[in-house]
This record gives C-alpha cells, sequence and structure tokens, in this order.
C-alpha cells in the first residue's frame, strides 16, 4: 500500500530555497537535487516499513 503524503510548509519553503541555492551554484543542480528529494519520499511512502523509527507511531 502506497501512503499518501504532503509537506508542510516550512519543509516546502526549505526545498525550494535548497532548490535556489543549488540552482545558483550550478545551473540544473536545483533540479537534481529536488528529484532526488522527491523520489525518496517516493520510496518511503511506498515502503515505509524500510526505515526504523525512534518512537512507536512515527
Amino acid at each position: 500500500m502506497k501512503y499518501a503524503y504532503h509537506l508542510h510548509p516550512e519543509a516546502d519553503k526549505d526545498l525550494s530555497n535548497a532548490y535556489a541555492w543549488y540552482e545558483n551554484n550550478k545551473l540544473g543542480l536545483g533540479q537534481k537535487f529536488i528529484d532526488a528529494v522527491l523520489e525518496k519520499i517516493e520510496t518511503i511512502a511506498a515502503w515505509p516499513e524500510l526505515y526504523g523509527s525512534k518512537r512507536k507511531g512515527y
């Protein structure tokens, strides 16, 4: 079962800022960063049991 997810507005802002920083350093690098982050989020949403939790229920 694949879980739905949404980013907290602060996390979304951080991602946007990181994208801009990487993109300012090298054209295209910001998009590579975003692609990598979204790929990892999709993996976690699809197979959350692959990753441990620090506290029960989280």
